[in-house]
């Protein structure tokens, strides 16, 4: 049975409709209603996933989120809030630790779907890399090597390989690189596809580890 951790900030209206959301999937929950204890429950025990259920950013949240970070918990948190349906807070969630964040009131399967998928997507931590089949990602200056051979990726196509290989070995569809990369721009699906056609030639003879999924998106094959 996995673990999460419930932060919220007050008992405000969703309690409820979330304990029932991890009751139902692979999820034990336990509540707590204050960022300090919190911090204290992190200290004392390993949890699988931290959903932060907040109204917005508070300082207390970023506070939180800032020590999760800098000190290198292994930890994904997941940031819930209704502030999130503006693309500038989602992405300030992101940079301050967040691993995802989603709109609140959302979809109940959506966010299921999503912290079942957040459970094996890789941390990251500062100067941390990420690596697959001989191939390194630092996503600290954007650099990619490829057996110790820099591969020269755009801004761009950095970002797409970098969350494919945070969701290593799992699907991630064009509907989420949109969102992660572009925001409220949403790009053409070909658009996406080019991309990726230009980082199977820089990839070279390692190409074959992302791996096209048909009406679905791509996926990164750690083997």
């Amino acid at each position: 049975m996995k673990k999460v951790l419930l932060v919220l900030k007050s008992k405000v209206f969703g309690e409820q409709h979330i304990s029932d959301i991890c009751a139902k999937s692979v999820f034990s929950t336990k509540l707590i209603y204050s960022y300090l204890l919190a911090k204290e429950q992190v200290k004392r025990r390993k949890f699988d996933v931290i959903l932060i259920f907040d109204d917005n950013l508070s300082n207390n949240c970023v506070d939180f989120l800032e020590y999760l970070y800098i000190d290198q918990y292994p930890t994904r948190v997941f940031f819930l809030s209704s502030c999130c349906r503006f693309t500038s807070n989602k992405l300030s969630a992101l940079q301050f630790g967040a691993d995802d964040c989603l709109s609140f009131p959302c979809d109940c399967k959506e966010l299921d779907l999503r912290l079942k998928k957040l459970i094996y997507m890789q941390k990251i931590h500062p100067n941390g890399v990420l690596k697959a089949s001989g191939i390194i990602l630092y996503p600290h200056n954007g650099m990619v090597e490829n057996e110790g051979i820099r591969v020269p990726l755009r801004k761009k196509e950095f970002q797409i390989l970098f969350h494919l290989f945070r969701h290593k070995n799992s699907v991630v569809t064009r509907e989420m690189l949109s969102e992660y990369i572009w925001g409220e721009e949403t790009p053409n699906p070909s658009t996406i596809d080019s991309y990726v056609r230009r980082i199977r030639i820089l990839l070279a003879e390692k190409s074959e580890i992302l791996e096209t999924i048909w009406g679905f998106g791509y996926r990164v094959i750690d083997k």
